[in-house]
């Protein structure tokens, strides 16, 4: 038996034993939503503030708005001067709602293009020339060029699709300058699908390198956006740790009844011997959040043998982060009505898209117990563990491909809350197969 327990911010602590809150759970016709608490975002702010403030660094925070599609987020971070980065026409039409500090990301189709044009707002060209020819003769002024593939990753050749490959920057820059009149070239940006640090260190290098080539030929570029993709801790270290030792023993000793269907996350057994580094998303890392900042910001530039740190503040470089996982760290939980417990099956109100589909979470969801209802003589420990099931016909609507033990029995008509899912697990698989209406949100203001 095992227990994978998650970093639980305090005043979701203080959520989960409040017994008003469980009455108006247990009381509610609802059987499954998301709640968030958009407050616990100003830590996160402050987090990042305080490292840039701490640097001396000029700096301006974006959230990504494809973390979470709910309006009231955008809505909220603008009041505290936070800028959007949008990726889409309808994510940009909501975010004009609320603020004129966006960034447009994205491939783009006319349809985007001139959205961006009517609202004079930055694009950054994600693409390829001729988005930034298109965009030229679209008369949209404030430009940012995205860095694609680099020679040096030979590594990670054929990375990205996105971006200018290093080998078109210089013609691309001559292309800027001879339309100086017409556009505003604000600076370069570097966006990385990876938490690899070296990677992220590398494209920093030569963003930098790229910006003073810029300045060499008389260009005035005042920006470099570094994206998002920074890492969060959603466990303690002892806690990982466990749970990665536990995988492994298991799969060691072919033990497969804890694993659903064979599931092996990555992991190998041929002759005796472990292959395979496991497919897992690092829910903990000794650098994360402003740390990890820290790291790639104030590291050694490979091209110019300098501090990266020095040469942005000789270069007089503003940063921008479009921060989506790390602004909502601990921001939301899900939580989902137990309908049914069979043997070592749970079927609980809701489906595996609604929080993440086929993603390996780590971490175990909380049982909170509706014991006006589920005998107290039930509560000792079962050392079988339960698989967690949703409530579509697939055979892969399953939460997680462990089993999740519990200090108490889980019964119908008790809940499970999954934590820290505000960022991207609410919404990147949300659908309404079945016709199950996808989850509602509820915002608390406390």
């Amino acid at each position: 038996m095992i227990f994978a327990k998650p970093i639980i911010h305090n005043f979701w602590v203080n959520f989960i034993k409040d017994n008003f809150y469980k009455e108006k759970l247990f009381k509610s016709k609802l059987n499954s939503f998301h709640i968030l608490n958009l407050n616990i975002a100003n830590e996160n702010i402050e987090k990042i503030k305080n490292f840039f403030l701490k640097n001396n660094l000029s700096y301006q925070i974006y959230y990504s708005f494809k973390t979470n599609k709910s309006e009231e987020i955008v809505r909220y971070l603008s009041k505290k001067e936070i800028g959007i980065e949008t990726s889409s026409e309808e994510e940009l039409k909501k975010s004009l709602k609320y603020t004129q500090k966006i960034i447009c990301q994205g491939p783009k189709n006319d349809v985007y293009l001139k959205l961006i044009r009517k609202n004079n707002q930055i694009i950054n060209v994600v693409n390829d020339n001729e988005e930034l020819v298109k965009s030229i003769k679209m008369k949209i002024k404030n430009i940012m060029i995205r860095i694609g593939n680099l020679k040096d990753s030979s590594f990670f050749e054929n990375y990205t699709h996105f971006g200018f490959n290093e080998d078109e920057i210089e013609n691309t820059l001559k292309n800027i300058k001879n339309n100086e009149k017409q556009i505003n070239f604000l600076g370069f940006s570097f966006h990385l699908d990876t938490t690899s640090d070296d990677l992220k260190i590398l494209y920093l290098s030569k963003a930098i390198y790229f910006l003073t080539k810029a300045r060499i030929m008389g260009l005035k570029p005042q920006f470099l956006n570094i994206g998002g993709g920074w890492r969060v801790n959603y466990m303690k270290k002892e806690e990982w740790e466990k749970i990665i030792n536990f995988i492994y023993e298991k799969i060691n000793q072919n033990d497969k009844s804890y694993f659903w269907n064979n599931h092996n996350f990555g992991i190998l057994k041929i002759k005796n011997r472990l292959f395979g580094e496991g497919s897992f998303y690092p829910f903990y890392s000794e650098v994360a959040e402003e740390k990890q900042l820290e790291k790639i910001i104030n590291s050694e530039n490979i091209f110019l043998n300098e501090n990266n740190l020095k040469l942005l503040k000789d270069l007089s470089i503003k940063i921008i982060i479009e921060s989506g996982r790390f602004l909502l760290d601990q921001v939301g939980i899900s939580i989902f009505k137990i309908f049914n417990v069979l043997e070592n099956k749970i079927f609980i109100d809701g489906k595996a898209t609604d929080i993440a589909h086929n993603l390996d979470i780590l971490y175990d969801p909380i049982l909170i117990r509706n014991n006006k209802k589920n005998n107290e003589k039930f509560n000792h420990q079962n050392n079988d563990g339960y698989f967690i099931f949703g409530k579509s016909c697939l055979e892969d609507d399953i939460f997680f491909k462990r089993k999740i033990f519990f200090e108490k029995i889980p019964q119908k008509d008790d809940f499970l809350v999954f934590i820290n899912t505000a960022s991207y697990k609410q919404d990147i698989f949300a659908n309404e197969f079945i016709t199950h209406s996808q989850l509602r949100k509820y915002f608390i203001n406390s």
